[in-house]
This record gives C-alpha cells, structure tokens and sequence, in this order.
C-alpha cells in the first residue's frame, strides 16, 4: 500500500535540498501552521541536529516563498561538533561504561533512551568512524574510543547509536553500518557524519582499510585551513 506524501514531506525535501548541512527528512519537525495576515499558509520547520529554521508560506499555483528565520548552529567543516554541556557529557560517559562492560542492555530501556537523549551529541563524540571498500560493498565501521584505546580492537557488540545516525543507515553486523551511497559520495558522508558528533582518527581508519590515504589526506589538509598569505615582497622605490 502506498502511503499519499504530506504537503509537511514536500516541503521537508525541499529543506534537504537547501539547508546548510547534509540532512534528512526524518531532521526536520515542524515548529507550526498557521496563515499569515494575507491568509497565506506558513509552516516553519527546524532541523533537530543544528537548530536551523526555515518559513515556508504557499503563495499559490504551488509556488512556496522559503525565508530563513533561525541560522544553523553547526557549519560544516573537517572536524567534528563537540558536545561541551558538562550535563550531557556526564552522560554520554555513563552510557558508554554501560555499553562496553555489556550491561546497557541488562538496565531499564526506557531509562537507557532518555538517558541517551540527554547525551545526544556527546555520545556520538564517543565513537570513532572509518572508512572500508570490501568485495560485498561500501560500509562505515563504528566503535566506542575508550574500547579502541584500551585495545585496539573494534567493539564486537551493537551499540545504540542507531538514532545518531542518518536515517537511512543500517547496523548489518556488529560496529559494521551500511548507509545508502545514493545521497553523497564517501568524503561528504564522512563530513556529515563529523557534522553528527562522530569522531575521524586516522589511525583508526588505517587499521580498518589503508587505502583510503586519500581520504586522510583530505580531511587533515582541511583541518590545517588554508596557507598563511605570504608577506609582500619588497615595492620598487
């Protein structure tokens, strides 16, 4: 059975198509519907991941007027957004003793999800990423840093992070995601994912697949920033 798209789904691709960040439709909820002084429908919208609101009012014949009524809080970059709210880090550090001594599972799952709402972010920027090209596909490796330090190995277990992720990611195996390479190629994907809270380590994408240099390559180059200007040289008298 097919299920009739919204006028709220319409518009919600039309966001996707010119919000600042990578995004989805599931990012976005919408804030109201209401009419306007000239009786013109307005419904505004806000992307749950980076705060940024848009107006979108129908002006008839299917033409939609599209204002910006709140800036992005996250601008895209090479490096990861990092949760600085003390509250949602103590949080994220709970979950992720739960996660790796096995007992996550063993708590309370309604308590485990808010407490992972409460962390957000700051769960995400817990967990590093990579990379990998294998001969069954493209898939994206995820585990807990304080488990690749401690041991350098990859977490063997699920983690709850499924929620962090893009809507359209899978958990296929243990740490192991496939995310539909239909909507950005590798280095976007990588960018949208640090654009979560998830963490790059090039050690860590070595270990998983070293021949994906130039994706280090790229994502430290740009963390650098452009080179400095060089000073003028010396002006003819």
């Amino acid at each position: 059975m097919s299920v009739k798209r919204t006028a709220s789904d319409e518009m919600k691709a039309i966001l996707v198509a010119i919000s600042t960040m990578p995004s989805y439709g599931e990012d976005w909820k919408r804030l109201s519907k209401k009419k306007n002084e000239q009786g013109q429908l307005v419904r505004e919208f806000q992307n749950k991941a980076t705060g940024e609101q848009f107006a979108l009012t129908e002006q008839g014949g299917g033409k939609v007027s599209i204002q910006r009524t709140a800036e992005s809080r996250v601008k895209p970059g090479p490096s990861p957004i990092i949760e600085t709210d003390p509250a949602k880090n103590e949080a994220a550090d709970k979950l992720i003793d739960l996660i790796i001594s096995g007992e996550f599972h063993e708590e309370d799952s309604y308590q485990m999800e808010r407490l992972i709402q409460k962390a957000w972010t700051a769960l995400a920027n817990r967990y590093l990423f990579a990379y990998c090209e294998t001969e069954d596909g493209a898939c994206w490796v995820l585990t807990p840093q304080k488990h690749w330090k401690e041991t350098g190995y990859v977490f063997d277990q699920h983690s709850p992070i499924h929620n962090l992720m893009p809507s359209n990611a899978a958990e296929v195996t243990e740490a192991t995601w496939m995310i539909d390479p239909e909507y950005f190629p590798p280095m976007r994907r990588a960018a949208d994912l640090m654009a979560r809270g998830f963490i790059f380590d090039p050690d860590f994408q070595r270990f998983i697949d070293d021949k994906q240099e130039k994706m280090i390559d790229v994502i430290l180059n740009a963390r650098k920033g452009p080179p400095a200007a060089k000073p003028p040289g010396p002006q003819p008298g």
